[in-house]
């Protein structure tokens, strides 16, 4: 565990990567135990807010969103585009997937808050009412609205809190000065399971992080073209 001496004293209502107080989780029992200190089974999830921005939901890397999708294929004109969705075929089907690299405001019925984060290779965040949830971006300002592209999660109950592991060194970048000592094992996703049985998971990409709504059985869930113009309104461009 790095533990930080942040205050959530945000200046210009910014995020900030030390000013967060939320401890950087980094072995599986550290995150389980976490989990457990803040309650987060059973709570009722209200929204959901990204603090910064979804690379794969830029204007200009618009067709990155379609990896792995029913439609693999991406109208040269849709690239730079101000309204690339309008150029989206219509039967086009994109992963419930956000690239990141700040943290996700969760809010519950109860009044309660969670910030969470994982953008390195084992180094995890979860912390209570400590992030605002209108708090602007340290980096690249939000481009898209995380309670309408993980919709299906509003309303859910988190059944539990569920911690995946590796015995191997990972691919870790050491953003922001934090160091990555050898251990028995690494965090490798953590996945916030749903009353449905849906999971909101996180994990490590390069130094950035995905999050993505998945099934029961880990498949992506797919999100209907005729739905980015909502996920995406009042961005365009960026």
């Amino acid at each position: 565990m790095v533990r930080s001496d942040g205050k959530n004293v945000f200046p210009g209502n910014r995020f900030c990567f030390w000013e967060w107080s939320a401890p950087i989780l980094q072995t599986p029992a550290e995150v389980i135990q976490k989990a457990l200190e803040l309650r987060l089974e059973g709570r009722t999830v209200k929204d959901i807010t990204a603090v910064g921005i979804g690379y794969n939901w830029t204007s200009y890397e618009f067709g990155s969103a379609c990896y792995m999708t029913a439609t693999p294929t991406w109208p040269a004109a849709a690239r730079g585009s101000d309204d690339p969705a309008a150029a989206v075929p219509a039967d086009a089907v994109f992963r419930c997937l956000a690239q990141i690299d700040e943290p996700l405001v969760i809010s519950f019925e109860d009044g309660d808050s969670l910030g969470i984060s994982f953008e390195d290779a084992s180094c995890v965040r979860l912390e209570l009412n400590t992030l605002p949830r209108l708090i602007g971006s340290g980096i690249n300002g939000k481009n898209f609205h995380a309670n309408r592209l993980f919709y299906e999660a509003i309303g859910k109950k988190i059944a539990a809190v569920e911690v995946a592991a590796s015995t191997e060194y990972p691919d870790f970048w050491g953003s922001h000065g934090v160091e990555l000592e050898e251990q028995p094992c690494y965090i490798s996703k953590v996945d916030l399971v749903l009353d449905d049985r849906k999971r909101l998971s996180f994990s490590p990409f390069f130094d950035y992080g995905w999050v993505e709504l998945v099934d029961g059985s880990g498949q992506w869930i797919g999100v209907p073209a005729e739905k980015l113009t909502w996920i995406l309104e009042g961005y365009y461009p960026s």
